[in-house]
């Protein structure tokens, strides 16, 4: 503690009440002038509305004087005999002319008079009198006493005259204009006198040609022929209202009821700035009738009609500290006499203060210092005040306190600090190995360790492996990311005869699930650190101070590791000491911290492979349903995942930009290709390997064999019976030798077309149609034995089961009711949700005999055909139904795609090849190559490679194969990768790729 030295014997601390008296003297001081002051304003405020009383009634007087006489006098021009007559050519012989001469030159303040008609002409005189700003306003010649205005003519003949007179009227000279935009009916003086049947004034405003303030009074012609107005500048008004002085700061001002000056003072706009927030606008000047006190300064405003249109305001402004000279006068001698009685008590006084503030005023640097988070300097107080001392005792060790505390709890704040970015980076990375070398260097950092492992448990082997080593001193990783791997043994959890492993510290820590903090390793202790040692003297190291934390999540779980720290460095220096308990409660935050993040990441690790594995086993189930197709979804990922590999190491061309960067993006791709065709759930296994064209669930050849085998019997019985009414046996058996070839002959013909494997052709349909016809008796009812779905149908479709006459006639090959299957209601609406563009038949299945062996090629019929190729649609709408991940976002659309083909002829949606991503180029191509290359198909032969590479390049060249996805399948070998892997022996031969990219 830093000592506090005092010289001399402490007193109590009222003794510096003494003080006080100057607090007195002030207090009088100060209520004194206060006094003073409030009867002085109070004279003063009386006094300032006298005097705005008087200047108001002036400024009124004044105002009506000039006013009041221009209102007449528009009202005298507008009763001029024959001031309605037209005004033509130069305005000479107008009966106004004489008497608007004389009106101007007899009233200084009036500028000009003039006449606006109802048929838009205008009569003006304007006194010129030699003034420089009108004759050069109106280019007029030298010594100009009056100016003659006229506008007569109508619309685009308008025409406006200028006439310029001297000063007995002789003509100086004159100026016509066709091109101008003036209509006096358009004026607003005009406009309003036609409104009031009285004078009216106008707005004030500045005269053009002359520059000044003015305003108009007007007046309607008797009859309605126009209006009379007369222009009076306001100058001699300004120069009044400028002359009156209400006090050395006051303004005055006349305003109209529009907040439009007509008159003011030049000190009235600064007046009004002193206002401040009180009064910030003429609006809130007339507002305030009569005489007020705002803040510091006076205010007057009385208004009073003027004329029917307006009413006028005077306004005055004034400080009050104008009207108080006097009392502050008085205040100065009031405060000089004061200030001679301090000046006798201010020596003693300031001796006093300076003893008592000395104290205070090291106290107070020294708490500013504390405030500023500084405690460093001796505190030493000098002071006979006990109180002060025993404070600055206090303060001293309330100091020391802080500082030490305040140390700490920096030095806590950063660890929490540090420790709570460290939680949210690790939660946010999936990577193990980016995560564990995150943990690692993190804890690394906080220690200041030159080294660590960590440790996570094999369940399988019981044992813990190691996931990351780093070593500062020796620049020494392995794990992590760093690429090399780790040569570690691994930590056996268990001995030999099943007990838990206590020699090794890490095995320890992990089943009692505590700390170990060992200051030196090489102490005799209870853990073997042979392998340490034996590392150390390996790489001329020394291994000492060892914390091992188990890494289990806070709040329960099993232990998933261990995260081990070598050798704490002292802070800004390389010396090795002990791990300090301060840290240890950090770093086992940390390690929980970690361990839930590692739990996630085994969390995320099992939902992708539970994902991965539904998906393959949603593959392998669709795949199980056909013996033909069997392995189809499992072989396309690996011929897809090939392409995209080799397609992103292309660096020019349309490729270049293609990269699966990520394993999210690897992972996305590779689930999109195993459920490319997980729509075939709801396709029929009959359909899907349909080899005849009479198979459904079984072939149907054979039961037109079995007519065909009643009518041979039919050919019997009929010779037999011929033979016995007396017919010639030889006759008869060669009537039957030809009836049995040509049956023979039909049903090879039938048969041959039931395998579909030759396009047929008019010929041949005509043939089978003629085939067909050939009648043969049935003598059993086909409606017995039949389930409750099949004689529904059948009374839907119109067989009915009515009873029949048998035996009936029949064609040996027929399309029957029942063999029509109708489609559910709402197909096609649901599908153009979708933007499907399917053309969907009528029926779900046709089961015609003669329909079905009518198909000219292949053996589906078009309802079978849309059937399989509907499962691409049911992909799209089972996947998108599911809900994917972020990462999983883009498979329903990827798996959706890969039946759509570059010149917009694929589907369900038809897409145009800029529509497709290389993604989805790289799974089309794969469904064909893998369909091309597959020998399990029933309706096709199998193909070797080399026909599949020209079958696939010819529908390249059809625009149904991308033409850069075929150039890397060639160019890249990948046709050989899969090949080697998935096709038979007998597949394999050689493939001149030359031709195919030449």
């Amino acid at each position: 503690m830093i000592p506090i030295v005092r010289t001399r014997k402490t007193v109590r601390f009222h003794i510096s009440v003494v003080a006080s008296v100057l607090l007195i003297i002030g207090a009088m001081t100060f209520s004194t002038v206060s006094m003073i002051l409030l009867v002085s304003r109070q004279t003063a405020l009386e006094s300032a509305e006298r005097q705005f009383d008087a200047t108001s009634l002036a400024a009124r007087e004044r105002s009506v004087s000039l006013l009041q006489p221009a209102m007449q006098l528009s009202m005298a021009a507008a009763l001029i005999p024959g001031v309605e007559a037209a005004v033509t050519g130069n305005g000479l012989d107008h009966p106004a002319r004489r008497i608007f001469s004389r009106l101007l030159i007899d009233q200084p303040a009036l500028y000009s008079a003039y006449l606006g008609m109802t048929d838009g002409s205008f009569y003006q005189v304007i006194k010129a009198a030699g003034n420089p700003l009108i004759i050069d306003a109106h280019q007029a010649p030298e010594g100009t006493n009056l100016i003659l205005r006229t506008i007569t003519g109508q619309e685009a003949s308008r025409i406006q005259t200028w006439t310029f007179l001297g000063i007995n009227d002789e003509e100086l000279g004159s100026r016509t204009e066709s091109s101008f935009s003036y209509d006096p009916r358009t004026r607003p003086w005009y406009r309003i006198a036609l409104d009031y049947p009285t004078a009216v004034l106008s707005e004030p405003y500045v005269f053009n040609s002359l520059k000044q303030p003015g305003i108009t009074a007007s007046f309607t012609i008797p009859g309605g022929y126009g209006v009379a107005g007369v222009d009076i500048t306001l100058s001699s008004l300004q120069s009044f209202v400028s002359g009156q002085e209400i006090s050395p700061n006051a303004g005055i001002a006349l305003l109209t009821d529009t907040y439009q000056t007509m008159a003011a003072s030049r000190g009235f706009e600064t007046a009004m700035q002193n206002f401040g927030d009180g009064l910030s606008s003429k609006e809130e000047l007339l507002a305030s009738a009569g005489t007020k006190l705002v803040g510091e300064q006076l205010l007057r405003s009385e208004k009073w009609r003027l004329a029917a249109n307006m009413e006028l305001f005077i306004v005055s402004i004034a400080p009050v500290a104008d009207f108080m000279t006097g009392a502050m006068e008085l205040r100065y001698k009031i405060l000089l006499f004061t200030f001679a009685i301090l000046l006798l008590a201010i020596p003693f006084v300031i001796y006093w203060a300076l003893r008592l503030s000395r104290a205070l005023k090291e106290l107070a640097n020294d708490a500013e210092k504390v405030g500023r988070m500084v405690f460093d300097g001796q505190l030493t107080v000098r002071t006979p005040i006990y109180e002060f001392h025993q404070l600055a005792r206090g303060f001293e060790v309330m100091k020391e306190t802080i500082a030490d505390r305040t140390r700490k709890l920096e030095e806590t704040l950063l660890k929490l600090e540090m420790l709570v970015e460290m939680g949210i980076a690790m939660s946010a990375e999936f990577d193990i190995d980016k995560l564990s070398e995150m943990i690692l260097a993190n804890a690394k950092g906080l220690t200041h360790a030159d080294g660590g492992s960590l440790y996570l448990v094999n369940d399988q082997n019981n044992q813990l492996d190691f996931k990351i080593v780093m070593n500062d001193t020796l620049h020494f990783m392995q794990g992590g990311t760093s690429g090399n791997p780790v040569t570690m043994h691994p930590v056996p959890l268990y001995n030999q005869d099943g007990s838990q492993n206590h020699h090794n510290v890490v095995s320890h820590t992990f089943h009692m699930e505590k700390t170990e903090n060992i200051p030196d390793a090489y102490e005799p202790g209870t853990y073997d650190f042979s392998g340490t040692k034996a590392f150390d003297s390996l790489n001329n190291y020394r291994s000492a101070s060892f914390l091992t934390v188990p890494l289990k999540p806070r709040g329960g779980g099993k232990v998933l590791g261990a995260l081990q720290l070598i050798n704490a460095r002292q802070e800004g220096t390389d010396r090795i000491i002990p791990f300090s308990e301060s840290y240890q409660g950090f770093i086992e935050a940390l390690a929980s911290a970690a361990a839930v993040a590692i739990q996630n990441w085994h969390l995320m690790e099992r939902q992708k492979k539970l994902f991965d594995d539904l998906v393959k086993f949603v593959a392998s189930a669709i795949d199980a349903k056909s013996p033909y197709t069997a392995r189809h979804c499992a072989r396309v990922p690996e011929i897809a995942n090939i392409l995209a590999r080799e397609a992103g190491k292309v660096e020019t061309g349309p490729l270049a930009d293609f990269r699966l960067a990520s394993q999210d993006e690897q992972r996305e791709f590779n689930a999109a290709a195993w459920l490319h065709d997980c729509g075939k759930v709801t396709t029929p296994e009959y359909v899907v390997d349909k080899a005849t064209k009479l198979e459904t669930i079984y072939n149907r050849i054979h039961e037109i064999r079995t007519r065909f085998e009643v009518l041979l019997r039919d050919a019997r019985i009929a010779r037999h019976e011929a033979v016995l009414s007396g017919a010639d046996p030889t006759q008869e058996d060669l009537k039957l030798a030809r009836r049995k070839a040509e049956l023979g002959a039909d049903f090879a013909f039938v048969a041959e077309c039931n395998v579909g494997s030759e396009f047929m052709g008019d010929e041949a349909l005509e043939r089978l149609h003629s085939i067909a016809v050939t009648p043969w008796k049935r003598y059993f009812d086909k409606h017995l034995g039949l389930s409750w779905g099949e004689m529904h149908k059948d009374a839907g479709s119109g067989a009915g089961n009515e009873d029949e006459a048998l035996p009936v006639t029949e064609q040996l090959i027929s399309d029957q009711p029942e063999h029509m299957i109708h489609r559910e209601n709402g197909t096609r609406e649901s599908y153009s949700k979708f933007g499907f563009r399917f053309e969907v038949p009528d029926s779900l299945y046709n089961r015609g005999e003669l329909y079905n062996l009518s198909i000219r090629r292949g053996t589906l019929t078009v309802e079978e055909r849309f059937k399989i190729d509907e499962h691409v649609a049911q992909t799209i709408i089972m996947l998108e139904h599911l809900p994917f991940p972020d990462d999983l976002k883009k498979v329903p659309i990827l798996a959706g795609r890969h039946h759509e083909l570059p010149d917009g002829s694929g589907y369900p949606r038809r897409l145009e090849a800029s529509e497709l991503s290389i993604p989805d180029r790289i799974l089309s191509t794969a469904d064909i190559f893998e369909a091309l290359t597959s020998v399990d198909r029933p309706y096709k032969k199998s193909n070797t490679l080399s026909e599949a590479i020209d079958i696939l390049y010819k529908m390249k060249q059809e625009g149904l194969v991308d033409p850069d996805i075929f150039d890397l399948l060639l160019r890249s070998g990948a046709y050989k990768e899969y090949a080697k892997g998935f096709l038979e022996p007998f597949q394999i031969d050689e493939v001149d790729i030359d031709k195919y990219l030449s």
